[in-house]
């Protein structure tokens, strides 16, 4: 049996053949029109894929000479978006903010793609609408065209995959805690879970305790708004929620880390 980078170079090798060149050529004479009539390129994106906006900004700008922008790179705007419209306003406010308009593009970035029905990605899904409204082209790359969530990717894996683990850092996420159930009862799971070898944003606003007012009590509640050290807090706070210790000590043990 191959072992997992095998695999995965084997299905990588195979993604690449089948690309669509023609779409992709397509995408490059719009990007390089954009920049011949002063256009601008708006990249959005949620998880690693906002990573990865910020990132393609900054290459766009300063390699293909294109004024891109992202709502990332504006985090006090989009935390604030979220505190008082929720998260799924943060790119469009701020798109309306910057007068998106039938010059410009619209980029997407989405592993799932979004879907109204699952819930996933309502962001995108407004964004793509003003776009159409306002006839701004669009541009997307998207792994599934369904919404299909990460999580039920990842389960789906784990058997066929037995030193496959996954990590809970930024399950307590707004737009992540409704796959906390899953991942908490999940038996293919057990055993399988860290913590802290990805990066949760425990300083930000989509991540607060009292999104959870329902799932704790006044005991945990209060301990945790006065829990100073944000990853104190955030430990805190999934360990309240059900996640057990072994979830918190296994990283260290996976990852071979003396204390």
């Amino acid at each position: 049996m191959k072992n997992f980078t095998n695999l995965y170079l084997d299905k990588f090798s195979e993604l690449v053949k089948n690309l669509d060149t023609i779409k992709l050529d397509k995408i490059v004479n719009l990007l390089a029109n954009l920049r011949k009539k002063n256009g601008r390129l708006f990249i959005i994106g949620i998880g690693g894929s906002a990573a990865n906006s910020s990132h393609a900004v900054n290459d766009f700008r300063k390699l293909c000479n294109i004024e891109a922008i992202t709502p990332i790179d504006n985090f006090s705007e989009f935390s604030a978006t979220t505190n008082d419209k929720g998260f799924e306003f943060s790119f469009i406010e701020s798109l309306k903010i910057s007068k998106l308009n039938k010059k410009d593009i619209l980029l997407i970035l989405s592993v799932g793609g979004g879907n109204l029905k699952r819930n996933s990605s309502i962001g995108i899904i407004k964004s793509i609408k003003l776009a159409k409204s306002r006839k701004c082209k669009i541009i997307s790359f998207t792994g599934k065209s369904d919404g299909y969530e990460n999580i039920d990717r990842l389960l789906a894996m784990m058997d066929e995959f037995p030193n496959l683990y996954a990590d809970i850092s930024s399950l307590t996420q707004i737009n992540k805690r409704k796959n906390l159930g899953k991942v908490i009862n999940d038996k293919r799971l057990k055993g399988r879970l860290l913590y802290g070898t990805d990066y949760p944003l425990i300083n930000t606003v989509i991540v607060n305790p009292i999104q959870y007012l329902l799932n704790l009590n006044l005991k945990q509640l209060k301990d945790l708004l006065f829990t100073r050290n944000p990853w104190d807090r955030d430990v805190k706070l999934k360990s309240a929620l059900g996640f057990n210790s072994e979830v918190f000590s296994l990283s260290r043990e996976f990852l071979k880390i003396s204390k």
